[in-house]
């Protein structure tokens, strides 16, 4: 189980626990990788602490990395304690095939900075900063009106496979949602038009139905760069959505 402190971000619960107070930086954090990064700037380990960089551009104290298991990596060991506590959220073995794809593609790009290369792959968990900064344009489910950040899920209004790096690091390119909305929006069952209305296969219908989902919903207004991404998603799916 994880927490998600004031910043965004989230970290496992036994470890946020286990944190003494000088790992905190400026005192108790709910973020242990916010506790690592104040600890760091702020220079407030009571012992000296060497860093060591990950190749995605992270630095992590030494003694915390050599301290991990196998498995906090998600994909094995990881220098970094930073990337290790993201990974370990997401079971990597459950992802879907062309998830695992992308994310070994990403790895494979050399003429990418590893920051840009650790926010693709941030981003394609629907982590990290797209993860972020989305909340602050979408702060909740338009169907479900579920706003816990805790049980959304960040979606790719434009999928993954059919965008460029920026637009897969676009914050308007994405919406929060309950994760049996978000199963819908990615199959193209609903979608949005630019006014707020909710848009459905027939088959969709009866799985809202079922979920007491309001049909009739206006979920509201979209900016015009979200406009964009919408018309693609309706226009890509127009025979899903008119069957």
């Amino acid at each position: 189980m994880s927490e998600i402190c004031k910043h965004g971000n989230s970290a496992p619960l036994d470890i946020i626990r286990s944190l003494p107070n000088y790992q905190a930086g400026t005192g108790r954090h709910k973020c242990a990788i916010c506790a690592y990064e104040l600890a760091k700037k702020n220079g407030t380990s009571p012992f000296p602490v060497e860093y060591e960089e990950c190749l995605h551009g992270y630095s992590a104290p030494k003694h915390l990395i050599a301290s991990l298991s196998e498995n906090q990596g998600g994909i094995g060991r990881h220098k970094c304690v930073i990337c290790a506590y993201h990974f370990a959220q997401v079971d990597l073995g459950s992802l879907k095939p062309d998830v695992v794809v992308d994310i070994e593609k990403i790895e494979l790009m050399e003429d990418l900075p590893a920051t840009e290369k650790a926010a693709l792959v941030l981003a394609r968990l629907g982590q990290g900063k797209f993860r972020q900064n989305l909340l602050t344009v979408e702060s909740a489910c338009r169907v479900t009106g579920l706003s816990n950040p805790s049980f959304l899920i960040a979606s790719h209004i434009k999928p993954w496979r059919f965008c460029n790096n920026m637009e897969r690091l676009d914050k308007n390119n994405g919406l929060m949602l309950s994760p049996h909305i978000d199963k819908l929006f990615d199959t193209g069952n609903i979608s949005f038009s630019d006014d707020g209305s909710i848009l459905h296969s027939t088959s969709a219908r009866e799985a809202l139905e079922k979920w007491s989902c309001d049909l009739q919903k206006n979920t509201g207004l979209f900016n015009e760069r979200q406009r964009t991404y919408l018309a693609w998603h309706r226009t890509q799916y127009k025979d899903i959505l008119e069957s």
